[in-house]
C-alpha cells in the first residue's frame, strides 16, 4: 500500500511537471519601436524649398549659442514618409508617403548654420482628389548629424508635459557641441 502511494505521487509530480513546463500560450509578441529613421541621402524636409522667416532670429536661453527661427513654409502641403507595424502580419513594416498640412515650421542654427528642422504638422487624407485635414497633429525633427547640409536623421520628439509637442531639438549633434566648445564665452 505504501509503494502503491508513493507511485501514486511520483507520477501526479512528474505530471504536473510535465504541464509546467508547456510554453505558454499567451505570451505577447515583442513589440517593435523606434523614434528615429535614418537616411544616408539626407530627407527633404517638407515646406523647407522657399520658405521665409516670419520672425526674427531668436537666442535660445537653455542651449548656449542655439538660435530658432520661425519660416513661413515654401508649401503648406506636402507629403512625410511614414512608419507603420502592420497588425496583420507580425514582423511586417509598412512604408508610406502620408499627406500633409504644415502648420509650424522651425529652424535652429548654430553660428547661421541650421543643424535642426522641426515641422508640426496636421495628417491630411485624400478624399475625391482633395486634401482633408484629420483631427491629428504631430511634431517631426530632422537633423544635420555631421554638419554636411544633409538631414539624415528624421526623429519624432517625446511630449512634453506642458504643452503637448516637443518644442526643441532633444539631440545637439557633436559638430555643433564641438563648435560651441571653441565659441568664445559671453559677458
Amino acid at each position: 500500500m505504501l509503494r502503491t502511494c508513493l507511485v501514486a505521487i511520483i507520477i501526479v509530480l512528474g505530471v504536473g511537471n510535465a504541464f509546467c513546463q508547456q510554453p505558454s500560450q499567451n505570451v505577447a509578441s515583442p513589440v517593435c519601436s523606434f523614434n528615429e529613421l535614418f537616411r544616408k541621402d539626407g530627407w527633404t524636409v517638407p515646406g523647407v524649398l522657399g520658405a521665409k522667416a516670419i520672425k526674427q532670429r531668436g537666442k535660445l536661453s537653455n542651449i548656449e549659442g542655439v538660435f530658432v527661427t520661425m519660416l513661413q513654409p515654401g508649401e503648406v502641403e506636402a507629403n512625410l514618409t511614414d512608419l507603420q507595424f502592420d497588425q496583420d502580419h507580425k514582423g511586417r513594416v509598412e512604408i508610406e508617403d502620408l499627406p500633409i498640412k504644415i502648420l509650424q515650421l522651425w529652424s535652429f542654427d548654430f553660428g547661421g548654420q541650421v543643424f535642426a528642422y522641426r515641422v508640426m504638422y496636421a495628417r491630411e487624407a485624400l478624399e475625391g482628389g482633395k486634401r482633408e485635414e484629420l483631427a491629428a497633429a504631430a511634431t517631426v525633427f530632422f537633423y544635420d548629424m555631421d554638419g554636411t547640409g544633409k538631414f539624415t536623421a528624421m526623429r519624432w520628439p517625446k511630449l512634453e508635459k506642458s504643452t503637448g509637442f516637443g518644442n526643441l531639438p532633444e539631440i545637439i549633434p557633436d559638430w555643433v557641441k564641438d563648435h560651441r566648445s571653441d565659441a568664445p564665452s559671453q559677458p
